[in-house]
C-alpha cells in the first residue's frame, strides 16, 4: 500500500529525538512492506521555531518513505487567534501540495487536531474516493470549553459551534477512526450518522531500543537503593500541577527525612518556583531540559514515574503512561480519566486527586514502607508495557487495521 501520513504537531526524523506516534506508524508501515509518506509542516510546535524557511522533502528510505515538511506561519502560544491562522495557512499549503502530487495515495492517516487540516483532508479523500482515516490526539473543540469557568460553558459552546461544525463533517466525510484512548473513540462516535470501523491504539514507546539503553547503563550506573526517587520529566508548563508535586516532596521530606529524591527534568513557566524549592527542599533537584540520552538515563535511576494534571484537565491517556511503565516505574497519576482505569486495574501505580499533595504523598510512601510491592509493581508495569504500549506491536497493529479499512473501501 502507498499510505499518506499527516501530522502538524509529531516530531520528525531530522528533529533527532525519540520516535512517537507518526514516526512509529511510519516505521511499522515499512518494516510492513508499505511506502510511506509522511507530511508535516516547518514549524515546529514544541520549540516555537522554523526547522525550514519553505517546503522540504527529506527521503528517510529511497523509494519507500519520504518527509515532506510544508511551510506555514509560527505562532508562540499555544491558545490564540495567531495559532488558528497558522492552521488555516498549513490547510490551504498542504491541500496545494497533494494536490500537486501524481500518485495518490490506497489511504491516508491523520491526526486531530488542527481541524482546519483534517476537515480539508477528509473532504478531499471523500471526493477523490480515498480512504481517510483520524486518529483523534485531543477532542478539540472539546478541550476548549473544559477550560471556562461552569457559569459560561454554555456560551463558551455557542460561540465554538463553527468548530463543532467542522467536526460533524470530518466525521461524515472520514472512512474511520482511531484514537489514543477508548474515551477518544466514544468522543466521535457521536458524530457518527452509520457505523465506522474504529480502533484504539495507546501512545506507545519503542521498548525494545529502552531496554537496551537500560542494559547499557547498568554497567556505568549505580542506582542508590537507599532513597526512594521520584521522577517528573515533562512541560513545565501551567497546566501540570508542578506545586502539588513540590508539596508532596515537603511532607516525606518531614516525615521520612532524607529518605526521597524528587527530580524534575523540563522546561517551562513554572521552572522558577523549581528552582525556589530547590533552594530550601534537599530533597528536590531540577535538572533543566534532557536530551534523548539523559532521560533515559535518569529513567533508569528512577523508582517512580509522576504525572500530575491541574483540575479540569482534560487528557485521557498520555505519553507519559507508556514512557514510565516501560522503564519499570510505576505512576502516580492525577488524571481522573482512562488512564486512571488502566492503572487501578493493571496494579501499576496509584491515582490521586489533583492538588491533593498529602493524598500523593501517602501513595508514595506505600512504597517506602514495602520493596516487595515496589518490585510487583516494576514487574507489573513491564508487562502491561510489553501487552499494550509497545510501539513494534500497537503501531503494527496500527497498520493491519489501515489495511482493513482499504481492504472495505474497495470491496
Amino acid at each position: 500500500m502507498n499510505i499518506w501520513l499527516i501530522s502538524a504537531f509529531e516530531p520528525t526524523p531530522v528533529d533527532k529525538v525519540r520516535p512517537m506516534r507518526f514516526m512509529g506508524i511510519a516505521n511499522a508501515g515499512i518494516r510492513a512492506g508499505h511506502n510511506i509518506v509522511f507530511f508535516t509542516t516547518t514549524f515546529n510546535h514544541f520549540s516555537k521555531s522554523q526547522r525550514y524557511e519553505s517546503n522540504s522533502y527529506h527521503t528517510v528510505t529511497p523509494d519507500r518513505y519520504e518527509v515532506v515538511y510544508i511551510h506555514s506561519k509560527p505562532y508562540q502560544k499555544n491558545i490564540s487567534a495567531e495559532r488558528m491562522m497558522a492552521h488555516l495557512d498549513l490547510a490551504k499549503k498542504l491541500l496545494q501540495e497533494i494536490e500537486e502530487r501524481k500518485d495518490k495515495p490506497d489511504a491516508i492517516l491523520i491526526s486531530l487536531p488542527p481541524l482546519s487540516t483534517v476537515q480539508k483532508i477528509t473532504e478531499w479523500g471523500k471526493k477523490h474516493g480515498v480512504p481517510v482515516i483520524v486518529d483523534i490526539i485531543d477532542p478539540w473543540p472539546d478541550v476548549f470549553i473544559k477550560a471556562f469557568p461552569p457559569s459560561v460553558k454554555g456560551l463558551a459552546k455557542t460561540a465554538l459551534s463553527p468548530f463543532y461544525g467542522k467536526v460533524k463533517q470530518i466525521m461524515r466525510d472520514c472512512a474511520a477512526v482511531t484514537a489514543i484512548s477508548n474515551d477518544y473513540i466514544k468522543w466521535a462516535q457521536q458524530y457518527f450518522k452509520t457505523n465506522k470501523p474504529a480502533g484504539c491504539f495507546y501512545p506507545a514507546v519503542p521498548y525494545e531500543e529502552i531496554k537496551q539503553a537500560f542494559e547499557k547503563l547498568s554497567s556505568t550506573h549505580k542506582k542508590d537503593e537507599s532513597i526512594l526517587r521520584i521522577i517528573y520529566a515533562g512541560s513545565l508548563a501551567s497546566s501540570y500541577d508542578i506545586p502539588t508535586i513540590l508539596n508532596a516532596a515537603e511532607i516525606l521530606e518531614k516525615e521520612y527525612p532524607g529518605k526521597t529524591k524528587f527530580v524534575i527534568a523540563g522546561k517551562g513557566p513554572q521552572e522558577e518556583l523549581v528552582k525556589e524549592k530547590q533552594k530550601q527542599l534537599p530533597n528536590v533537584q531540577y535538572l533543566g531540559w534532557l536530551d534523548h540520552e539523559g532521560m533515559y538515563r535518569e529513567l533508569y535511576l528512577s523508582d517512580i514515574g509522576l504525572t500530575q494534571h491541574v483540575p479540569g484537565a482534560t487528557q485521557s491517556v498520555t505519553y507519559k503512561l507508556f514512557d514510565y511503565l516501560a522503564a519499570g516505574l510505576p505512576i502516580m497519576n492525577s488524571l481522573h480519566s482512562e488512564m486512571a482505569d488502566i492503572i487501578v486495574t493493571n496494579r501499576v501505580g496509584f491515582n490521586n486527586k489533583s492538588g491533593d499533595a498529602a493524598g500523593l504523598a501517602k501513595n508514595i510512601a506505600g512504597f517506602m514502607d514495602s520493596k516487595e510491592l515496589l518490585q510487583q509493581y516494576r514487574s507489573n508495569a513491564l508487562a502491561l508495557t510489553v501487552q499494550l504500549g509497545d510501539a513494534k506491536v500497537v503501531y503494527g497493529r496500527m497498520i493491519d487495521f489501515i489495511a482493513q479499512v482499504v481492504n472495505k473501501a474497495m470491496a
